[in-house]
């Protein structure tokens, strides 16, 4: 009896979606208020949002992942607190995940490089020795390494990695020795558990507040100069 009604209470809500996020304080004001917004558009189908705080960001998403895994929503959608996105952002990107038979989800989203003044893309392909970020095409991508920017991942990605893997770690690349962030050492733990590709979308248009929100039109801008620097 125990066991039934256990998993009746178990029983994963089809389509559903938590959010999570993590930083010690928001990075922009309007933060609260886009949550708070996406929460109430009735076009997604939230169930929850679980914000964590901690000064080791793995430390943090390891709870969140916690609490998710323990409840009955399907899919775990990461937000950072710098970027900003439309209310219906995470109906949009689920539909797209769905469709394409994707277990993770990332819609677009970019970097700015205050070094170099370059603007640059969140998607990422593995080599042998590293990382090497990706060409933004404008269509569908099909990625092995994202952020946690604005990530939809089902949980079967956490089931397959297993209980003593699947956590965020700051990690070493295998090959090289050299640091890898806690977000593509979980895309590079889903991959080895066989959910090696992430479907990187532009059907969700992401800002990324930096020195200004940063975003698709700035990448192509910058992509364009660049080209007209190297052939003069």
């Amino acid at each position: 009896m125990a066991k039934c009604l256990y998993s009746v209470v178990r029983q994963i809500d089809p389509n559903s979606i938590v959010i999570g996020y993590v930083h010690p304080g928001y990075v922009h004001g309007e933060f609260p208020f886009l949550i708070a917004e996406t929460c109430l558009d009735r076009r997604n189908n939230i169930r929850a949002v679980y914000p964590a705080s901690n000064a080791d960001h793995a430390v943090a998403r390891n709870a969140v992942a916690d609490v998710f895994l323990n409840g009955v929503s399907e899919w775990l959608l990461w937000v950072d607190d710098d970027c900003t996105f439309d209310s219906d952002a995470p109906a949009k990107l689920l539909h797209q995940a769905v469709s394409k038979g994707a277990t993770r989800a990332h819609g677009y989203s970019f970097g700015h490089d205050p070094r170099t003044n370059k603007v640059f893309g969140g998607a990422w392909e593995f080599m042998g020795d590293g990382w090497k970020p990706m060409e933004i095409t404008g269509e569908d991508m099909w990625v092995d390494g994202v952020g946690t920017h604005f990530q939809l991942i089902h949980r079967s990605v956490y089931e397959a990695i297993g209980t003593d893997g699947w956590h965020f770690n700051w990690a070493k690349h295998p090959a090289t020795g050299k640091h890898m962030g806690q977000d593509l050492a979980l895309c590079l733990a889903a991959k080895e558990a066989g959910h090696d590709k992430i479907l990187f979308t532009p059907t969700v248009q992401t800002g990324h507040v930096k020195e200004w929100n940063v975003g698709y039109s700035d990448y192509l801008r910058n992509h364009e100069e660049m080209v007209f620097n190297e052939t003069g």
